[in-house]
């Protein structure tokens, strides 16, 4: 039994273990590029998910600076006619001082500038007092 160990099992090990490990190489290599493809598909996918959302967000900051400019030109307007009339009377009162003092630190943090600037620094020396 022992002879026959000493002649079967170094030819084995000489010839048959490069060849199993030759095999399990390949079936690895046919593995990775399943598993490299597999990931590939992912990240397009991910990608395609991406830019559609990057999309998305494109359209909202859009619709807000629409928004925010729809508001500036609805400020302007009302700031305007308010602080002409309380500038024509020579006074205002706390409510319309208050109103008008809100709306415009707002239209100035929307990048509201120019005429309604001078108005109101025109406006803030008014007299308060009761209608």
């Amino acid at each position: 039994m022992i002879e026959y160990f000493e002649k079967v099992f170094p030819p084995l090990i000489m010839y048959g273990m490069p060849a199993f490990f030759g095999y399990l190489g390949v079936k690895a290599q046919h593995v990775n590029k399943e598993q490299v493809n597999t990931i590939k598909t992912e990240l397009s996918d991910i990608k395609s998910s991406v830019d559609a959302n990057n999309q998305s967000l494109a359209d909202v900051k859009q619709t807000i600076a629409n928004h925010n400019e729809s508001h500036l030109v609805t400020m302007y307007g009302r700031l305007e006619e308010k602080i002409n009339t309380a500038l024509k009377a020579g006074y205002t009162c706390p409510k319309d001082f208050e109103f008008i003092n809100r709306m415009y630190q707002n239209y100035k943090s929307l990048g509201g500038n120019g005429y309604i600037d001078k108005l109101y620094s025109r406006y803030i020396e008014l007299e308060i007092k009761e209608k």
